[in-house]
């Protein structure tokens, strides 16, 4: 998708697309992005802001290295599994895509421990907090 101030990165993008070594697959079912993401030799996420961060998550579930950006809720989903660098910083990034694509034992390490991250992410976990939530706050006469 486009966002603001997008224009240098979408022109660069499709330069790369022409040439072959960019391919933008637009919408993709559910059902075909655990493929999709296992087939990725890493996850480059630098959101500037999200919610919760099921893209990264579900990378980590399919045992791929992930980069996110250090901000919003991404830390706290990726944890130290994923390496986080400031999304508006191009040469970190750059450079953390090097470490990884370079050093397989380490793209390994955070493969395997991503895998074991995601499975901490549980909707049952998430009922469970989000009631023990709604219970202090009626506790509270919120």
């Amino acid at each position: 998708m486009k966002g603001w101030e997008t224009h240098e990165f979408w022109r660069e993008l499709e330069r790369m697309r022409r040439s072959g070594r960019v391919r933008l697959l637009g919408y993709v079912p559910d059902d075909d992005l655990p493929a999709i993401y296992a087939g990725a030799a890493l996850f480059v996420y630098p959101s500037i802001y999200e919610g919760f961060g099921f893209p990264p998550l579900e990378a980590m579930a399919s045992g791929v290295p992930v980069i996110t950006s250090d901000r919003a809720s991404l830390p706290e989903v990726v944890g130290d599994v994923g390496l986080q660098v400031a999304p508006d910083e191009p040469e970190p990034l750059a450079g953390a895509m090097r470490r990884l694509l370079e050093d397989r034992e380490e793209a390994n390490r955070r493969s395997q421990r991503g895998v074991e991250r995601a499975r901490q992410f549980t909707w049952a976990r998430c009922a469970r907090e989000t009631a023990e939530v709604y219970r202090w706050a009626l506790k509270r006469g919120w």
